[in-house]
């Protein structure tokens, strides 16, 4: 059950994170015309088309995206308010414990509702893709897990050479 549990838990992080990762760190500049990252929208058609996503399929994809796009950003931006307060808080030289603890209860209940709604994203999703289409793309998003985690220890070990 506990590997269930998990396994969904990955999905879930995974699929949150290819469908929001623009819009959590969007910022003015070089940035697709959608507000993504450069280089997103081709990513979207190479996975649409490894997927062989119907137009229907296509539009409440989108749908799907649109929506997440916006209660995350405003998730993140309650939690982003909520540690700042809880910062400012705890450097105070006269600590109101009532206070630390009523911002912490909302980091909780903010946490869990993120872990809520993206465990519904996922329920969404299999709504939307057939069995197979969502194999598939459990299998492309663990290979380009697996391609961030082989670059970033490559990188790591670059830098950390240059420390010596």
């Amino acid at each position: 059950m506990k590997t269930r549990r998990k396994k969904i838990l990955v999905y879930v992080s995974v699929a949150v994170a290819l469908f929001v990762a623009g819009a959590a760190y969007a910022q003015p500049g070089n940035y697709c015309a959608e507000g993504g990252k450069p280089g997103m929208e081709q990513r979207r058609q190479q996975f649409t088309k490894e997927l062989g996503l119907t137009d229907k399929q296509q539009q409440q994809m989108q749908a799907l995206r649109e929506e997440t796009r916006g209660k995350m950003k405003e998730l993140q931006e309650a939690v982003r308010e909520n540690r700042n307060a809880l910062h400012e808080e705890l450097q105070k030289t006269d600590l109101d414990t009532g206070e630390i603890n009523k911002i912490t209860s909302n980091l909780k209940g903010l946490q869990g509702e993120k872990i809520d709604y993206m465990v519904d994203n996922v329920i969404q999703m299999k709504k939307i893709l057939t069995p197979e289409q969502y194999e598939k793309l459990s299998q492309l998003k663990d290979a380009r897990k697996e391609r961030r985690q082989q670059k970033k220890q490559g990188d790591y070990g670059k830098k950390r050479g240059k420390r010596f």
